[in-house]
């Protein structure tokens, strides 16, 4: 079972993204030295080298990070499309409430994305009475998304790089199975995957976090256009102390481990 005070952290990665995910958290590992964390890797296959850097990296801040492998199979019908820069393991997200079954609450972290603050505040957001909590997409304004996903504009538009997922209500609202149906039954409107998913079976029972809990780079690039004109001033708060920046593509859209390989950096 969960301790109450330890912050349970969740992320998908597989040896392409290995460094990636290591260098974000050492990130979050600096700058929550204080807090008891417990990291869970969902990976449908990691070299025993990596795995051993894993260890070592727990080992020199005194954390727990265990490895999960997860049965690929059963993403078999998960859309990737030609010319993706992601891998299946952006789906593996949405097994966790059956991979973790005595952890009530935990919080997704992209690879993609570096932890500059406590992320204590968050962790403490009261997300009791919803699946989850999440920031607004950088291109929440685009009405592709609503028009292809027949989303009502009511409910904006949410980026899937940083969850806080309610694992209880998930196992108890039947989520996995939602969203597993959503897939296989839209399976050719999800242009984004996991986060197209997830906005379409999820656009009610979300709530929207402060944007410094998932500073999308594309915000730092477009904050005086007309399109961010009603987020404009937490868009600035968030660049004077942001939580959490998360290094999106402008033109691949860089979703979950979207934006950038890592199997040539060392580490």
């Amino acid at each position: 079972m969960s301790e109450s005070n330890r912050i349970e952290i969740l992320c998908a990665t597989d040896d392409n993204y290995a460094a990636l995910c290591g260098i974000m958290l050492t990130s979050l590992f600096e700058s929550n030295r204080n807090e008891k964390i417990h990291v869970h890797i969902l990976t449908g296959a990691l070299s025993a080298d990596n795995q051993k850097k894993y260890e070592q990296l727990a080992k020199q801040y005194n954390v727990e990070i265990d490895v999960l492998e997860v049965d690929q199979t059963k993403f078999d019908n998960c859309p990737i499309w030609p010319g993706d820069h992601l891998s299946i393991a952006a789906y593996y997200r949405l097994i966790a409430p059956i991979l973790l079954p005595g952890i009530d609450k935990i919080l997704y972290l992209d690879c993609d994305i570096i932890v500059n603050d406590s992320l204590k505040p968050l962790w403490n957001e009261n997300i009791e009475q919803k699946a989850l909590g999440a920031v607004i997409d950088a291109e929440f304004y685009n009405e592709e998304f609503y028009e292809r996903l027949q989303l009502s504009r009511e409910n904006l538009y949410f980026n899937s790089g940083v969850l806080l997922i309610n694992l209880k209500y998930w196992r108890e609202h039947h989520v996995t199975e939602r969203c597993f149906d959503c897939i296989t039954t839209q399976r050719e409107k999800l242009r984004w995957h996991d986060q197209d998913t997830l906005n379409v079976v999820l656009q009610r029972e979300i709530k929207l976090l402060p944007i410094r809990y998932n500073l999308q780079t594309p915000f730092l690039l477009s904050v005086f256009t007309e399109h961010y004109k009603d987020v404009q001033d937490e868009i600035m708060d968030s660049v004077k102390s942001p939580c959490i920046i998360h290094y999106i593509g402008g033109g691949n859209r860089g979703k979950g481990n979207r934006s950038i390989r890592s199997d040539r950096i060392s580490w």
